[in-house]
């Protein structure tokens, strides 16, 4: 597996783990915990864009 085809393995994990946790939790965390998770979410999905196309131009 390349270097791409482990940061985008890497950041599908960390999506997936981040969306459980928004999708999964109880009761409304607060502003500042929330604004996080949804950066830390977009940050994860650039991640795997990013890495994909890496890896379908063969770099």
């Amino acid at each position: 597996m390349t270097s791409a085809g482990k940061s985008a393995a890497i950041s599908a994990v960390a999506v997936v783990a981040i969306g459980y946790m928004i999708l999964s939790s109880d009761e409304a965390p607060s502003t500042a915990l929330a604004t996080l998770q949804y950066v830390l979410l977009a940050a994860g999905l650039v991640g795997v864009v990013g890495s994909l196309m890496k890896v379908s131009r063969g770099e």
